[in-house]
């Protein structure tokens, strides 16, 4: 039930090159158009590498996690030192940049489109849901046994949590590994 206006938030990697973010942000917005999103329906940025540097590897893990927050809180964390938005982004009117924490309220970021297009032409995508998304798809039977199995869940773990607290049990057990000698 999802539209392409659904998506509030891109949250890309960057690069802060003056040839790949021209073309990572002509990219977004061509799609924007293409799948149909309405004008003055922001498409806001997020750009990991602005928040945390240049991880490498660690990069599309620290953005699955931020788009998670993201959608969680409803919160789309400003752009750090983002004084002067370049010129070349001005025809990419379904994009919108910004310095400052956007606070569009919980439950208000429906969906992050998360980019990490890098060096030798290799590229990903992922379309992160809310969670609530999922939840109002089931039907009301599926819905109250995943409930049952959640609050299971959660019970097992809160008493797990309250016997480390107490110091009666390891937060980490470790595994120890025997030689067998074979019959």
């Amino acid at each position: 039930g999802l539209s392409v206006d659904d998506i509030q938030v891109v949250s890309k990697h960057d690069t802060s090159t003056e040839a790949n973010d021209p073309n990572e942000n002509k990219l977004h917005h061509l799609i924007q158009k293409k799948l149909g999103r309405k004008s003055g329906n922001p498409f806001f940025v997020h750009s990991q590498k602005a928040l945390l540097g240049h991880a490498k590897g660690g990069a599309g893990a620290w953005q699955a996690i931020a788009a998670i927050q993201m959608m969680l809180s409803g919160k789309i964390p400003g752009n750090p030192n983002l004084e002067d938005v370049d010129p070349k982004m001005r025809p990419y009117s379904t994009l919108l940049f910004s310095d400052q924490t956007i606070e569009l309220g919980e439950r208000e970021i429906r969906a992050v489109l998360m980019t990490s297009l890098g060096f030798g032409h290799v590229g990903a995508a992922t379309l992160f849901l809310h969670p609530d998304l999922a939840l109002e798809s089931l039907s009301p039977e599926v819905f109250q046994e995943y409930r049952l199995k959640r609050n299971k869940r959660e019970r097992k773990h809160l008493q797990k949590s309250q016997q480390v607290l107490l110091g009666k049990k390891p937060l980490y057990y470790y595994l120890e590994f025997y030689q067998f000698e074979s019959p």
